[in-house]
């Protein structure tokens, strides 16, 4: 009521989701219906991941492209999107598998509406949401396109290094954190092994979009170079975005517009057939 122009614009309205894993957990998620919907067409869907995100079910996000991690739900609504925000839950010493078990559960439950075209599901993720989309996509064959922002790739190179915001080792958030991986690297080098996304990259068919800030204090940009060499070294269909002098989040508006321009742009050409983007073409070959 705050936005009375809204009214002059199609709008999206957003619906919960339950389902469990296979361990019998019960688990939400926020579906976002695209803006123009019609129950006759399917559609296709992005799938946002980090953490918990049934709580967004009501959170009103203004449609714009000054966006500090490059997407916006709404915006992605009135380009034609589902949106998909699955609550992801990582579990004691073996968070790879469960995360991955969590999301085809909660697509899976989403492909039962029959509203969108499972051959068209894109997955973007931030910061964990970025490890999360770049491990995803060595485990499963879901996705037609990804994005991840500032993830982790390699969680043994990343356990031995030092925070350069804190100043303190990074090792803390493995063995109980975000990881809960339960060991140290030295005591089970296999398991940090298995649950990073670069030692899974022979597994990749899914075209992949990274991006870094390359002053990111948080998590060090050469975590994502690690994955973009692999994937390139063997052949895969990646691209990666550096943005100088910003931090874990974009800051500089210029770059907020790129960069949510560019992601509804990958988005749109491996979902929608879009194939204007010449940057994605020459960027891939």
């Amino acid at each position: 009521q705050s936005n009375p122009q809204q009214s002059d614009f199609h709008w999206g309205n957003s619906q919960m989701i339950y389902y469990k894993n296979t361990e019998g957990r019960e688990l939400r998620g926020v579906l976002i219906f695209p803006a123009d919907y019609n129950p006759v067409k399917k559609y296709p869907m992005i799938v946002n991941v980090y953490e918990e995100l049934h709580g967004r079910i009501h959170k009103y996000v203004n449609p714009s492209l000054l966006n500090s991690t490059g997407f916006n739900h709404t915006a992605a609504s009135l380009e034609g999107y589902f949106l998909f925000l699955p609550d992801v839950i990582a579990e004691y010493g073996n968070p790879g598998a469960a995360i991955t078990d969590c999301i085809k559960a909660a697509i899976g439950k989403v492909i039962e509406m029959n509203v969108i075209d499972p051959k068209r599901i894109g997955l973007i993720g931030h910061s964990f949401g970025g490890y999360e989309s770049s491990y995803l996509i060595t485990q499963t064959d879901l996705f037609a396109a990804a994005v991840s922002g500032n993830g982790i790739s390699d969680l043994g190179t990343m356990f031995l290094s030092v925070s350069r915001s804190s100043g303190k080792p990074d090792m803390w958030r493995f063995e109980k954190e975000n990881w809960m991986l339960g060991k140290t690297l030295m005591e089970d080098p296999k398991l940090y092994q298995i649950n990073s996304a670069v030692y899974n990259a022979d597994k990749v068919k899914t075209p992949l979009l990274l991006w870094v800030g390359q002053e990111d204090r948080q998590v060090d940009m050469r975590q994502s170079i690690e994955y973009y060499l692999a994937l390139r070294r063997l052949g895969k269909k990646t691209i990666m975005l550096q943005y100088p002098e910003e931090d874990h989040v974009l800051f500089n508006k210029q770059n907020q517009i790129d960069l949510s321009r560019r992601i509804i742009q990958w988005f749109n050409y491996y979902l929608k057939d879009d194939f204007s983007a010449d940057w994605i073409k020459k960027g891939t070959e």
